[in-house]
């Protein structure tokens, strides 16, 4: 039957927990194109690594090809290396970008020839690194997803005794431990453990599928879809700490396009951040990662939510003293918000309550006056007073004793 058309994919993707000071941001594309057709065989090379073209000379176009590769400078979030062969009938080239504010790399690959005309090879590899550091103001941890997908297509352009491809991918997740270290694993697997996983495509034309965890994390931490023969989806979510953490992430996808295929993965590895959780927020070393990618702000305040700390509270960006969902009320001004402060009239942060009764010390009184005590019986009037009434004597005192006795109800009508 001839060679085979071969066509290889492995991309591997690696979360790694660190300090901000150890990781680097890091970008990288390298394009490879080889024909080996006609009386004049050639191959080129290109490759940049953040912004810096290396000084060997491994930089070249071979007879009628073409190298180029870029951006050269400090700073730089995106690379990309292209090359082209031509060699008798057969033309092969490769396209290859990284690109850190949008998350994700490409390659187009296109290797010509066939049987009776000529073998050739085109190569992609293109890789980027970055930091992400998270706030996570709650007390309590919370569940970020993310995602890493594969979108991409093989062609075979030779017939069908030239069709066969055979890719691999993968992506891993490992901790690196410093002293700085939280807990900070996926959902699903043991904590401290962020661990890894594979996937590939094998067979001809991606008729096989595999997918494996790595390290100690488990299979119920993922989620994988496969979408038609060269694609894929992958899934899962970050336990984020209470606090600041930071995670490196690192990607690489390498291409392998073979005689007769046309491969192309305008989208081959893309990773994305799922709708953060309130509290939550995160910022990259490079300061670009996903700036390009349509930012998602799932309440509409026109702040995005990987900078909103209440991405479901169109009114606030940050939980402040009620938290979100809760508009901000401090009467007293004691930091603690009025909806749950026991004395919400009277400053009271320690919110002390010692009898229990739900109604802070601050707002119980405990030095109102004594009450006033009443007589039940009148009392006696002085014989000096009644005297100077014309009281005295039994005939004075008769009608002031009667008084008293009916106001009692000790006397009551007589009988007729």
């Amino acid at each position: 039957m001839g060679s085979k058309l071969i066509t290889r994919l492995s991309l591997i993707t690696v979360l790694s927990l660190s300090g901000a000071t150890q990781a680097t941001v890091y970008i990288e594309a390298i394009s490879v194109s080889s024909s080996q057709a006609g009386p004049q065989p050639g191959s080129s090379y290109a490759l940049v690594q953040n912004g810096v073209l290396p000084s060997d000379g491994s930089n070249s176009a071979g007879p009628n090809g073409t190298s180029s590769a870029g951006p050269i400078g400090t700073g730089v979030t995106t690379a990309f290396a292209n090359t082209s062969q031509i060699a008798g009938p057969v033309f092969t080239n490769s396209l290859t970008n990284a690109d850190l504010s949008r998350g994700n790399l490409e390659v187009h690959a296109e290797a010509g020839g066939g049987v009776g005309i000529g073998l050739s090879t085109a190569i992609g590899i293109p890789r980027w690194t970055d930091t992400i550091t998270f706030n996570n103001a709650n007390a309590f941890p919370v569940e970020l997803d993310f995602s890493w997908d594969t979108d991409g297509s093989v062609v075979d352009t030779s017939g069908p005794d030239w069709g066969s491809a055979d890719i691999s991918s993968s992506v891993e997740l490992n901790i690196v431990n410093d002293a700085n270290w939280k807990d900070i694993h996926l959902k699903g697997s043991p904590a401290y453990n962020l661990g890894g996983c594979q996937f590939s495509y094998s067979g001809q034309f991606g008729s096989g599928f595999g997918f494996q965890p790595s390290g100690n994390n488990m299979y119920g931490s993922w989620i994988v879809t496969p979408v038609g023969n060269f694609s894929g989806l992958i899934k899962s979510t970050l336990i984020v700490p209470s606090g600041v953490v930071s995670i490196t992430i690192r990607t690489y996808l390498s291409l392998d396009c073979r005689t007769g295929a046309v491969c192309d993965y305008p989208d081959g590895a893309k990773f994305r951040f799922g709708t953060l959780p309130g509290g939550l927020s995160w910022t990259s070393e490079s300061g670009v990662f996903l700036s390009a990618v349509a930012p998602v702000d799932s309440d509409g305040d026109g702040t995005p939510d990987a900078q909103d700390g209440c991405p479901n509270d169109p009114n606030k960006i940050a939980p402040g003293v009620c938290g979100c969902g809760v508009v901000d009320a401090d009467g007293d001004g004691d930091a603690v918000c009025d909806t749950s402060d026991n004395c919400p009239g009277v400053a009271n942060p320690d919110q002390a309550d010692a009898d229990g009764d739900g109604e802070g010390d601050a707002c119980t009184d405990t030095h109102l006056p004594a009450p006033t005590v009443v007589s039940e019986f009148p009392l006696p009037v002085p014989a000096a007073k009644l005297s100077a009434c014309g009281t005295t004597g039994a005939t004075g005192l008769a009608p002031l004793i009667t008084g008293l006795m009916l106001m009692r109800g000790r006397v009551g009508r007589r009988r007729p």
